[in-house]
């Protein structure tokens, strides 16, 4: 028999999986799967007498919903859902005979199907947005921090030390941050650190800093 090789499988899936719109790209990959795990299920295929067909040239083939096209004789289905298991469950490969090899690269051909599932499944991360040093010293303020308890000069220094920026800069920002229209307090800053409370559930801070904006 010519082996089918897992990148072959691959190969023709993702050609076909390219052309699914991305919303039913799961359900494409789930069939598959589905698809797979029927096939490996009907081990081996019998009469009505329960006896195993007499012609071992006939074959049993994939079925029309399946991307994967793959006929292996009916004497062979036992040795080849047994080596498959045995591959996807207990990672053991068999590659004794071309039946046994083919069951692995098929096996091969089902766990990346599952992975790409996953891979598909994982909803991406809310980004944190990036902050400008201007935008550092108003998230501190927004927090909690008083930031006028001490020293303009003394404070300066020790958050140029935690936030890793400029001591010149964070003391002139110092001076803008509480209240009124200014360099630090822009529409912009204001909006990005708003974004930052709601996306980490901080949305008392991020209604605050809304109603601000709004003054």
């Amino acid at each position: 028999m010519n082996i089918k090789s897992f990148e072959e499988f691959k190969t023709e899936f993702e050609t076909e999986l390219n052309q699914i719109p991305q919303t039913h790209k799961k359900n494409f990959i789930e069939n598959e799967i589905k698809e797979v795990e029927n096939y490996i299920r009907h081990e081996q295929t019998k009469n009505i007498h329960g006896n195993f067909f007499k012609n071992k040239s006939l074959i049993n083939t994939s079925n029309a919903f399946s991307v994967f096209k793959l006929s292996i004789s009916p004497l062979a289905r036992k040795g080849f859902s047994d080596s498959f298991n045995d591959y996807t469950l207990k990672g053991i490969i068999n590659q004794e005979t071309e039946c046994y090899n083919q069951a692995y690269h098929f096996g091969k051909y089902y766990l990346w199907l599952i992975e790409l599932k996953e891979e598909l499944s994982k909803k991406p991360k809310a980004k944190t947005p990036q902050l400008t040093h201007k935008q550092k010293i108003l998230a501190l303020h927004y927090y909690g921090v008083d930031l006028n308890r001490y020293d303009n000069v003394k404070t300066a220094k020790i958050l140029s030390q935690i936030l890793g920026v400029g001591e010149e800069n964070t003391r002139k920002y110092l001076s803008y941050v509480s209240a009124g229209k200014n360099d630090v307090r822009t529409k912009q800053n204001l909006e990005k650190v708003s974004q930052l409370f709601e996306n980490t559930g901080v949305i008392e801070i991020s209604n605050k800093i809304k109603l601000d904006l709004e003054k």
